[in-house]
């Protein structure tokens, strides 16, 4: 059986509303101001670092850190009280370099800089662990620049 004309006509009046509203109110591209989060490999990492300098930063414990760092990190320990306000201290226009043992610390912190305005954040995939286990070297803290 047939649709009355009047119930087709109302439908396809109604659907070309619902277009054109949902066109005016899509989302504008991306601009390159917005911020970028990346995760990489241990040696992509390391070409990151020279190609795009910025800041490194180590979010492991003291402890940790004691046991060999990435050569030109800072040192800014995740479960510190002040740690907030000290990886605040970090340029946030240029890329910032995150580590820590496994990457879980590293993810937490890549999100609260993403929070905070920060530009470029990059994360070591799978921390220190994965950046000895791809033959990556380290040097002791006291050795270290703070970038």
């Amino acid at each position: 059986m047939m649709k009355p004309l009047p119930t087709i006509a109302f439908a396809a009046i109604l659907l070309t509303f619902q277009c054109a509203c949902g066109q005016q109110g899509a989302q504008p591209p991306m601009t390159l101001s917005a911020s970028r989060h990346e995760v990489i490999a241990p040696a992509e990492f390391k070409a990151q670092l020279t190609k795009e300098p910025g800041t490194l930063v180590d979010v492991r414990t003291p402890d940790e850190c004691a046991e060999g760092i990435i050569a030109g990190a800072r040192m800014i320990d995740h479960g510190s009280p002040d740690f907030a306000q000290a990886i605040k201290q970090v340029d946030p226009s240029k890329p910032v370099y995150l580590y820590c043992a496994a990457g879980g610390r590293s993810y937490k912190a890549a999100q609260f800089l993403l929070k905070n305005g920060y530009a470029y954040v990059v994360e070591l995939d799978g921390g220190m662990g994965a950046w000895l286990e791809a033959g990556q070297t380290v040097v002791p803290p006291g050795k270290a620049s703070n970038r």
